[in-house]
């Protein structure tokens, strides 16, 4: 809507973002237009939970991207595999498949 170079920049914005939320414990990938991937051990879903309410604070948060200003939404989906799944290994075959067919999903 406002241009490339704001989205850019609002693209950035929210990558910081999920790398301040999220620290050393997690890999993040932009997979495609808006849409980001975080990989990240976890000890609990609630562990889960908390990560995604930080990263939803600070992103709804963000009132300018560049030159322009307005507000940013966000949708939190989460998925999670464990030792004792049926594909323990599925994120290599493609995050986002993951995410949206998981049968252990939940929107955050």
């Amino acid at each position: 809507l406002y241009g490339d170079s704001s989205g850019d920049h609002l693209l950035q914005k929210v990558g910081c973002i999920l790398k301040d939320c999220t620290g050393r414990n997690c890999i993040i990938g932009r997979t495609q237009e808006s849409y980001f991937d975080l990989i990240m051990r976890f000890t609990s879903k609630e562990e889960v939970r908390n990560v995604a309410r930080k990263i939803r604070t600070a992103i709804e948060s963000v009132r300018q991207a560049g030159q322009w200003s307005g507000n940013c939404s966000v949708v939190i989906r989460a998925s999670y595999t464990d030792s004792s799944s049926r594909e323990p290994n599925a994120y290599l075959r493609g995050l986002s498949g993951l995410i949206l067919n998981s049968e252990d999903t939940e929107e955050l």
